[in-house]
């Protein structure tokens, strides 16, 4: 205490001479002497403060899967200073329409900590762990709406009387986010193109007159002809054949190895000139369903590629508008709504299945792997990954996915290629790869 008041008063007496020499007035040097002093205790006193006193938060953790958040850091309080609150701040940093996830990883590298710590403050989610009943460790966990694919950032804060202290800002995301990939394409997806698969091989329609395979772990469009005609509808595909109908209601099939286009009639009795609600190809025949206006009621054509002749099948019984199909284990399973058919060989129409927890339709494409059933919903900036068991009937929400296009049902179509699930976005240079072996670990 002596020692301070020596260099206070030493200080005073230098900061008159400096005045005297400046030619300032006794009370003017001496009222600046006063100020001096007070500043220089000040500083002092806040210094030491800092460097003694303050709450200090510690080795910050933050980590995120699909039960949820889970923070955690570190008390430090060594001279037993009141708290009034403490917990954790966090939130989620999603690309919006106009970033990127490369956009979002460039603003989290090149923000300070005290720009990333703001944007936390403003668009946070605060969880008060309360008053502490003493130093150390203090985690907390919540239940979220994980996004995978998204960049999640948290913050630990201490309130006390005078002051709030926070820790350094942690970035995170979901561990299975590398399960969860953008591929760049060479070209850009046409808006509302048509997919079928050839064997195993993935084709496309687009422009109206032009069939491509999407080749190679690259996806690279491979080119087809081009039809003399404009394609009107696509049917079914049989061994390495494409089947589909021109606006003059001649059908055609496409040899995809081959490159090559075949007359198979001139005329068809299906005239209709909405597309096709589904098609698929079953023991010699394929199958269509179409739209009467007329009649106001949904039939069941069948074609048969022996005689290459079209015949009206029977009537659904339900309204199958918005619906999703696939196949597997040879057997045709149709989803619509909340409710799920199953085509029936003998009567050549479907009959129903079962009752599903979720909603499904004709923007909720699917795939099938082993008995599970993989069906996407779609919401703005979302995919969200469901399974459907195809012998207990259960349904199981398995994740969301993050998709940064920002069309609200973007997603045209999905293929199961090896262990990996592909979607391809509408009007896009770009698809998602989502490799099940490393979800599901």
């Amino acid at each position: 205490m002596k020692r301070d008041f020596v260099i206070h008063t030493f200080a005073m007496k230098l900061w008159l001479i400096i005045c005297k020499s400046l030619n300032c007035c006794f009370f003017t040097g001496y009222f600046l002497a006063i100020g001096c002093f007070f500043l220089i205790s000040c500083t002092k006193d806040v210094k030491h403060h800092l460097l003694d006193d303050y709450v200090v938060i510690e080795d910050m953790d933050a980590s995120v899967d699909d039960l949820g958040i889970r923070l955690s850091a570190n008390l430090n309080n060594p001279k037993d200073e009141e708290i009034i609150d403490y917990g954790f701040i966090w939130c989620v940093r999603a690309a919006d329409w106009y970033l990127s996830e490369s956009d979002i990883d460039r603003w989290i590298n090149n923000s300070s900590d005290l720009e990333l710590r703001q944007y936390i403050l403003n668009n946070g989610a605060s969880i008060s762990l309360g008053k502490p009943d003493k130093a150390g460790r203090f985690t907390c966990e919540q239940s979220a709406d994980i996004i995978i694919g998204r960049k999640y950032l948290a913050v630990a804060y201490i309130k006390t009387n005078e002051y709030t202290t926070y820790s350094v800002v942690r970035v995170f995301d979901d561990s299975r986010s590398r399960a969860w990939n953008r591929k760049d394409l060479s070209f850009s997806i046409p808006y509302n193109p048509y997919f079928i698969t050839v064997n195993d091989r993935l084709c496309m329609l687009y422009g109206n007159n032009r069939i491509g395979e999407l080749s190679g772990s690259d996806y690279r469009l491979v080119q087809g002809t081009m039809s003399q005609k404009t394609i009107k509808h696509i049917y079914f595909s049989i061994e390495n054949s494409i089947f589909v109908s021109l606006t003059d209601n001649s059908m055609w099939k496409y040899d995809v190895s081959a490159d090559v286009w075949t007359l198979v009639t001139s005329g068809s009795v299906i005239a209709f000139q909405e597309r096709p609600l589904f098609s698929f190809y079953r023991n010699q025949k394929g199958y269509t369903c179409f739209y009467d206006s007329n009649q106001s009621r949904f039939y069941v054509y069948s074609f048969n590629v022996e005689d290459n002749k079209w015949s009206q099948g029977n009537v659904l019984d339900f309204v199958p508008w918005y619906c999703s199909l696939f196949s597997y284990k040879n057997r045709v399973y149709l989803f619509c709504g909340k409710k799920s058919w199953i085509f029936d060989d003998a009567s050549e129409t479907f009959t129903f299945k079962s009752d599903i927890d979720f909603n499904i339709d004709s923007s909720s494409p699917m795939v099938a792997t082993t008995d599970n059933v993989y069906v996407v919903t779609q919401e703005k900036n979302r995919l969200n990954l469901f399974t459907y068991d195809l012998n207990t009937n259960s349904t199981k929400k398995l994740c969301s996915l993050h998709n940064s296009n920002s069309s609200q049902y973007s997603i045209l179509y999905c293929q199961l290629i090896g262990e990996k699930i592909i979607f391809f976005p509408s009007s896009r240079e770009y698809l998602y790869e989502l490799d099940l072996s490393l979800l599901l670990q």
